[in-house]
């Protein structure tokens, strides 16, 4: 069988022989230590979604708390009540003058 060489792991531009460190040569060396490195990957990525998961449960309950708390508090503000029976009013007027033009 040919022994080809690729770069090392540690990237500093030596060559490292097709057989690895549990003696398989070729393409079967190469999915085995693609594979244990993709397994590696895979665990942190999963630690870290879970890290992510319980800081948005966290998250949530917190502000969900404050929500309830607050929510009765929110009230219109005057001003908008104003404004609305301003409008309301402009409206009655309006259609008082349209009336009087009619007759």
């Amino acid at each position: 069988m040919d022994e080809r060489v690729w770069p090392s792991k540690s990237g500093d531009g030596s060559a490292a022989s097709a057989k690895d460190k549990s003696g398989l040569r070729g393409w079967a060396g190469i999915e085995e230590h693609v594979s244990k490195d993709d397994e590696s990957k895979m665990n942190g990525y999963s630690k870290d979604i879970d890290t992510l998961l319980v800081f948005a449960g966290l998250f949530s309950a917190i502000l969900s708390a404050f929500v309830v708390q607050t929510y009765p508090m929110l009230q219109p503000s005057a001003s908008d009540m104003t404004n609305q029976l301003l409008v309301a009013n402009n409206k009655l007027l309006i259609q008082g003058f349209s009336a009087l033009s009619l007759d």
